[in-house]
């Protein structure tokens, strides 16, 4: 029978199982820390774990004396067990930062790189001719540049050569890793350095030498920024990273193995050796100037800048399978949520006499099930939603659930501040000035009836003097009198403007303070963003204008914003119209929208759900406009009569559909000089290859931004645009917790539907769990639903929480491979549940899971598995577990339970620590009873932990 809507299918029995929940709500209320304040989160990515390590100018720099801060204190959140991922970097004891322009790379700052060789001649320190570093080709950033001849560092003069006029080029080679190990450009072998410099390989001859012995290549021909080892858009290095007022500051770096730099080799395992290569990470402090130089303007590995380094050792996770060749492989399938989770297992797992290899397929969770609900042995489905029966041709639901993890989706941005220039003070008007009267000439004195002929000749014309004198005056008289009248109109209108003045002089003024701390922090990352389901449905529905190219014909979104930053929508949740996000500038497509994943998922249905499930939103989707006049974008409309193809949008839904068919016309035929090609939606805006892909982006500053149309490729094609780099960086996109956590992404704060900003915690994911219902079609399945009263009163709540469940049909007839799955379900739900960055643990990202989830899982694996075909013979026999890697029965041991739950703990070694799959004694709450929750059928008791194991090396990054 076809699936009811989901909350439809929810709200009964969500009636039922509220009394159950509401007294595990009540002691969760009590006991819960929220993650949010009403108005605003809490600053996110801070966490640090067990390998974090501080750092200090003092004590670490190779040398400490005038280094541009004294008082630098850098903590690096993680330096061991590491793939490719995100770490954190912190410090304090810096300066204010200003920006690079065109001529400098900015002020106070630092740079930060990734190296694989020590220097021979400082222990403790990598050597610069092993770091990655150059490719943002920055001002400042570079391995090369010129200058004055007195300049040069005795260090660095091995690799100068002299110019004209007095000039010299200094370029610092870099060496790869190699199979010498050596780091030195003269031992090394020439395929695996890239240097500028030619030079005998005896030679030691200065830059003031012989030239016969050290000389600059020809040319061009070598570039040592943009060369076979790295370029702008695959090396990790962070040419700017600053400082707030008062000196502090916060980066994710983005750690790289030799999947992604091949030059670095970090990760890679030598032959007949077991332990993966190690790597550096060197954090290169820049002050106010260089050495010779009145800005920022000389590479940070030129001696000068180089010397006040400090360093740190990075410890790699060994590429490669950590299962034994000939390890049997079985299938999983579906959900993306448990891609980390399932890497940090995989090594444990593969161990034993049963031990697998479980070979992930992320793909479309409806899928998954409809294979897993047959007889016919399949992958082991992994999915957060029960199975459409309807879907799969079947009357009812064979499939056996086991939740095995707790996630959920979230939304990552990297979004740097810059601000519209600050108002100007209002200037005070002039108050007129009044006419000066004109003053009425004399009238001359009659000389008398004695007067002399003479005098009376004189009188005469003085007499006829002041006649016309006194016509002059009647005349300045009448003038005198206009201006006087519209002096008093002057005065009038200047009252008025004084009032207005004062008005706006005092809003000047009390707006002034939040201005210049808003310039303040130009260039410094935004750290708090607040969503709600409709400001998502506009991510999500191209409905800003700056989501089509230009010339594309928008009128059908005319008067919308151009982006999310200048919707007042989003101001009144983000601090309101004076606060900082009010006040910037950003634009451009990666604001618009957020980058998605193409594809089918639980996580589309489970975010659109939420969406719909908001009146606001629903009533916005379906053409009503929002309080400013922004309307959706009538292609993406639920109501069949304003969308123009007539038929509704459908919600929910479990893609990310680019419903708009506008695009910018083909120009190339009509001006062949000049003209570009066709831009659509997908085009403009490409999909992320999957969820983490997202994540990852976000960390690169990746907008997948669309580049110049390059006519002189065959076939023509746009390029794609440079990376953002920190200080210019604006994306958003859809992703997973695991997968943010991983790469160290900011994430929003959504609004839960008690009326919380609640960010993707662990605290914010058990509570939401605590407050799931059943689905009324598969019990066994609990989601979070907006509209259940336990939802509503759940206040700290994250909202996209999403349990991942193990399903398959018990009756499918390969025993040994159903207890191969059986043996997965009881690691996962028992020493899998352990928060840390040791392989077999609990990444970050996911929230360990209660007892009861743990009984259902237990109780799921034991039906999975069922009896050996022998053992049906004899029903009394006592069945062994073919997936137990180990033969003596050892339950896996608990977690401290008065552990600090953001400290990761320790775990022995693989070899050490003997495992046992089979099902025994669950472990104990890792927070000390911290969390109670309520989910299917009344399950109470909960977990709350951190930790962090990224997942997998990515492919290195590729130039488009």
């Amino acid at each position: 029978m076809k699936r009811a809507p989901l909350y439809l299918r929810a709200g009964g029995v969500g009636l039922i199982v509220a009394a159950l929940v509401s007294s595990s709500l009540a002691t969760a209320a009590v006991l819960f820390q929220p993650d949010s304040a009403e108005a605003a989160p809490v600053t996110q990515n801070a966490t640090t774990t067990a390998s974090a390590v501080t750092l200090t100018n003092a004590k670490n720099a190779l040398v400490s004396e005038d280094a541009p801060f004294p008082d630098l204190k850098v903590t690096v959140s993680q330096t061991k067990d590491l793939v490719n991922q995100g770490i954190r970097i912190t410090w304090t004891g810096g300066k204010r930062s200003s920006r690079p322009s065109g001529s400098n790379g900015g002020e106070n700052f630092l740079q930060i790189a990734q190296c694989w060789g020590e220097d021979k001649d400082n222990p403790g320190h990598p050597d610069r001719r092993t770091c990655q570093y150059g490719g943002t080709l920055g001002y400042g950033s570079m391995r090369d540049a010129t200058q004055g001849r007195t300049q040069v560092a005795d260090q660095d003069k091995r690799y100068t050569v002299a110019e004209a006029r007095g000039r010299v080029y200094t370029g610092i080679p870099f060496v790869a890793v190699n199979s010498r190990g050596s780091v030195d450009d003269r031992k090394a072998p020439s395929d695996r350095v890239v240097t500028a410099i030619q030079r005998d390989a005896n030679s030691s001859v200065y830059y003031d030498g012989n030239p016969g012995w050290a000389i600059k290549r020809d040319g061009n021909a070598v570039d040592l920024n943009t060369n076979t080892f790295f370029t702008r858009n695959t090396t990790n290095e962070v040419n700017w990273a600053p400082s707030s007022a008062d000196g502090s500051g916060s980066v994710p770096f983005e750690v790289q193995t030799a999947m992604q730099s091949p030059g670095l080799g970090c990760g890679n395992v030598a032959a007949g050796s077991s332990k993966a290569q190690s790597c550096w990470l060197v954090i290169i402090p820049r002050g106010e100037k260089d050495n010779g130089s009145n800005s920022i303007d000389k590479p940070g590995i030129w001696w000068d800048s180089w010397e006040h380094h400090v360093a740190t050792k990075l410890e790699f996770r060994p590429l490669g399978s950590r299962c034994d060749i000939g390890t049997q492989e079985q299938q999983i399938a579906g959900s993306e949520l448990l891609v980390n989770v399932i890497a940090s297992w995989q090594p444990q797992l593969c161990s034993g006499k049963n031990g697998a290899a479980f070979v992930h397929r992320i793909g479309a969770e409806t899928d998954a099930l409809r294979d897993a609900s047959g007889t016919t042995p399949s992958a082991l489905a992994l999915t957060s939603l029960p199975l459409d029966t309807a879907n799969a041709g079947l009357d009812k639901d064979p499939l056996a659930y086991a939740p095995i993890a707790l996630s959920g989706l979230s939304i990552s941005f990297a979004i740097d501040s810059s601000p519209q220039t600050s108002p100007r003070e209002p200037t005070e008007p002039t108050e007129p000035t009044k006419p000066a009267e004109p003053t009425r000439p004399p009238e001359p004195d009659h000389p008398g009836e004695n007067a002399t002929p003479e005098e009376l000749e004189d009188w005469e014309a003085d007499y006829s003097q002041w006649q016309k004198d006194f016509k002059q005056w009647k005349t300045a008289m009448t003038t005198w009198r206009k201006d006087l009248q519209q002096w008093e109109i002057d005065v009038k209108q200047w009252r008025r403007d004084f009032a207005k003045w004062e008005v706006a002089h005092e809003e000047w003024e009390s707006t002034r303070e939040s201005w210049e701390k808003t310039e303040q922090r130009r260039g410094q990352p935004m750290t708090q963003l607040n969503l709600t389901p409709r400001l998502l449905a506009k991510l999500l529905t191209a409905s800003y204008t700056e989501s089509f190219p230009v010339g594309a014909d928008t009128k059908h979104i005319s008067g919308n914003p151009r982006t999310i930053v200048q919707d007042p929508d989003f101001w009144q949740h983000n601090g309101g119209a004076d606060g900082e996000w009010a006040k910037q500038s950003i634009v451009g497509v990666s604001v618009s929208d957020a980058l998605m994943p193409e594809g089918r998922s639980d996580l589309a249905t489970r975010l659109w759900e939420y969406v719909y499930a908001n009146a606001e939103a629903a009533a916005w989707l379906n053409g009503a406009a929002d309080q400013w006049g922004t309307k959706v974008n009538p292609y993406y409309s639920t109501n069949a009569k304003i969308n123009p193809t007539k038929t509704a949008f459908s919600l929910p839904r479990d893609n990310f559909p680019k419903a708009d068919p506008t695009e910018k016309a083909d120009t190339t035929t009509s001006d062949p000089a000049h003209g570009t090609g066709p831009i659509d939606l997908v085009i403009n805006r490409p999909y992320t290859s999957d969820f983490t892909n997202g994540a990852y982006s976000v960390l690169r500053g990746d907008g997948k931004v669309l580049g110049d149309w390059d006519k002189f490729s065959i076939p023509n094609k746009y390029g794609k645009a440079p990376r953002q780099l920190f200080g210019n960086q604006s994306v958003i996109a859809l992703t997973t917790a695991p997968a943010a956590e991983q790469y160290q992404t900011a994430t929003a704060a959504l609004l839960n539907p008690a009326g919380r900003f609640v960010l993707p915690t662990r605290a914010g994911m058990s509570a939401a769990a605590a407050a799931m219902v059943p689905d009324t079609t598969q019990p066994k399945v609990a989601l979070f639903n907006p509209n259940s009263s336990a939802a509503k009163e759940a206040d700290t709540a994250y909202p996209l929480t999403m349990p991942v469940y193990a399903a398959l049909n018990p009756a499918q007839t390969d025993y040994d491979l159903r207890s191969s799955y059986a043996g997965l379900i009881r690691y996962a739900v028992q020493k899998g549940q352990r928060p840390g960055t040791d392989i077999g643990r609990l990444p970050p990202g996911y929230a360990p899971l209660s007892q009861e989830w743990v009984k259902q899982a237990l109780a799921a694996a034991d039906e999975i598995q069922g009896k050996a075909p022998e053992d049906e013979k004899d029903p009394d026999a006592d069945p062994e577990s073919p997936a137990d890697p180990d033969a003596d029965g050892e339950s896996p041991d608990s977690p401290d339970s008065e552990s600090d739950p953001d400290t990761v703990d320790e775990i022995d070694s693989p070899e050490e620590e003997p495992l046992a799959l089979a099902g025994g004694t669950t472990p104990d709450d890792p927070l000390n009873g911290l969390l109670v929750y309520a989910v299917p059928a009344g399950l109470l008791t909960g977990l709350a932990a951190a930790a962090s194991v990224p997942f997998i090396g990515r492919f290195r990054a590729r130039e488009q």
